[in-house]
């Protein structure tokens, strides 16, 4: 997961025999085996470090992707959409409390919303509008 001197450059979530990781998206060549590649924008932690000198685009409800555990858990955040949201640095913050390892932002603004299916009924989180898409993935036995 080298980044070299760009530190805040674009980056590929991907998820691999059971693992998650993340890498830069400039270069970026696809290796066999990958279950899910998602590229996002900006990476907010390497190493649990607070990426330095993330561009601050204002406050926002933000969605992100936190790695752990040497890549065995991936967890997915969304703030309060209420108020005006944290900025980038408030959030890559927030996420290196939650103790993430590496982190990225997927999701900022009034598009900022989540769901699950819980029973068989379909779960929204967040005041996002509908919009006439998603990202839906299903990862592991069911």
């Amino acid at each position: 997961m080298d980044f070299g001197a760009d530190q805040t450059s674009g980056t590929v979530l991907v998820l691999s025999g059971g693992l998650a990781s993340i890498h830069p998206s400039r270069g970026y060549q696809k290796p066999t085996g990958i279950d899910l590649a998602v590229q996002c924008s900006p990476r907010l932690l390497s190493a649990r470090s607070v990426i330095p000198k993330l561009k601050e685009q204002g406050r926002a409800a933000r969605t992100g992707a936190c790695v752990r555990d040497d890549g065995k858990t991936l967890e997915l955040y969304l703030t309060e959409p209420r108020d005006l949201g944290p900025s980038l640095s408030d959030f890559a913050h927030f996420l290196l409390a939650q103790g993430c390892e590496h982190a990225l932002n997927l999701d900022g603004g009034p598009s900022t919303s989540a769901g699950y299916r819980e029973q068989g009924q379909l779960v929204r989180i967040g005041a996002g509008r509908e919009l006439p898409y998603a990202l839906r993935f299903a990862y592991g036995k069911r």
